[in-house]
């Protein structure tokens, strides 16, 4: 039987946003103990960027409290130093972290409970399927895509938004235990380190980056569709704004894909006025562009390897290594009630089993010294944790070695 939470135990924290309220909300924090809890609400769907338009913070002995952001950059140094020199508890913490890092904010030592939920066996899991497991609650999370850039906020938004963090600490106590038990907190450690030490703040956005280019594959689609996303990029800039909800981006791909019908087509797509008054023209340019001025396509990137469908038939030997590797990673999977993707994803398995299919054993070196250093330098340079790197190693390079040696 679930309990639904409504209200966060303490009451409902006022919206902070003032200097002086997150200046005192962060000497309240200091004084607390242990982990923050932390939590950021964004509003990528209607503002031009993922930033944060709300962080919640919770810590032993001093409560919750739910920050604007945007309202003062001293206001938000002071609550920093506070929060740079703490360990940070967050569920699926590679969705916060970037709009965290532009702040100017990073933890210590990070926990994540959506990894400590994978490591148990759950999956991916959210955290409404985690509280329901563990503590038999559940709270509401269908407000997560709302505006939080709008003001004011209203209260079920910010009750919304303090039960994201209400439980965050609890759940990392009796998940850690969990993992101890099982012998799997280093894992969890390394995993949780890996994401830490690779967070970056929000990139800058580059037309080349937008989903879909690589279907592009002439020189003047990829002019038109660099003139349609740099216009587009300028406008939603300017007002702050979604970018996709100004033109969308299947529609600059269609434009871009029939270059002798670009003109016509782009009069038909749904655009605010100014931004068509300045797409036009912008079009007609890149049409006009000599060859020399044209873009080109971003040739087809398959990590440095052949295109894994050729595999069975031209490369049999990494045929047979990926093969064998996957078919260990779906037992040490079963075994250990993991999902395979836990363990390692077939990206990795593949750049894996291509990089030990080149090794030509030399008679004058160690060949299973030149397997065990290629397989690991080969799954490490892919993001493998060393964790994953051992479990494989144990579980599968015997094997490959007798097959290909």
């Amino acid at each position: 039987m679930l309990t639904h939470i409504t209200t966060p135990r303490d009451g409902l924290p006022s919206l902070l946003d003032s200097a002086r309220a997150i200046s005192l909300a962060a000497e309240q924090i200091a004084s607390g103990q242990g982990p923050i809890a932390v939590d950021t609400e964004r509003a990528g769907d209607f503002r031009y960027d993922d930033r944060a338009y709300l962080v919640q913070l919770r810590r032993q002995g001093a409560g919750t409290f739910l920050v604007d952001p945007t309202v003062s950059e001293e206001a938000n140094s002071a609550l920093g130093e506070v929060l740079n020199s703490a360990a940070w508890v967050l569920h699926a913490s590679h969705t916060d972290l970037p709009c965290l890092a532009s702040l100017g904010w990073s933890p210590t030592v990070l926990y994540d409970t959506q990894i400590a939920g994978r490591l148990l066996g759950m999956g991916q899991p959210g955290l409404s399927p985690m509280l329901e497991e563990f503590f038999h609650i559940s709270i509401d999370k269908d407000k997560g895509r709302e505006d939080w850039s709008a003001r004011p906020l209203s209260r079920s938004l910010l009750t919304y938004a303090a039960l994201d963090v209400e439980f965050l600490l609890e759940l990392h106590e009796v998940t850690l235990q969990q993992l101890r038990e099982l012998h799997r907190e280093e894992w969890y450690d390394q995993d949780c380190a890996a994401i830490r030490q690779s967070a970056r703040p929000l990139p800058t956005p580059e037309w080349t980056t937008m989903k879909g280019i690589g279907t592009l594959r002439s020189p003047p689609s990829m002019a038109i569709a660099r003139a349609l996303w740099t216009e587009r990029n300028h406008f939603a800039l300017q007002r702050n704004r979604s970018p996709e909800r100004i033109l969308k981006r299947r529609d600059i791909l269609h434009v871009a894909q029939q270059p002798s019908r670009a003109l016509t087509e782009l009069r038909d797509v749904r655009m605010p006025p100014a931004l068509r008054k300045r797409s036009l023209p912008a079009v007609r340019e890149a049409l006009s562009l000599s060859d020399a001025h044209l873009p080109q396509p971003t040739p087809r990137n398959f990590g440095g390897i052949p295109d894994h469908k050729l595999w069975p038939t031209e490369f049999p030997r990494a045929f047979a290594a990926v093969e064998m590797l996957s078919e260990a990673t779906e037992t040490l999977a079963q075994d250990l009630s993991l999902t395979p993707q836990a363990i390692a994803t077939m990206k990795q398995l593949r750049h894996a089993a291509w990089k030990l299919s080149q090794i030509t054993p030399d008679d004058s070196a160690d060949p299973i010294a030149s397997y065990e250093d290629v397989f690991g330098h080969s799954l490490e340079s892919r993001g493998a944790r060393q964790w994953q790197i051992e479990l494989l190693s144990s579980a599968s390079l015997g094997r490959i070695i007798d097959r290909l040696a």
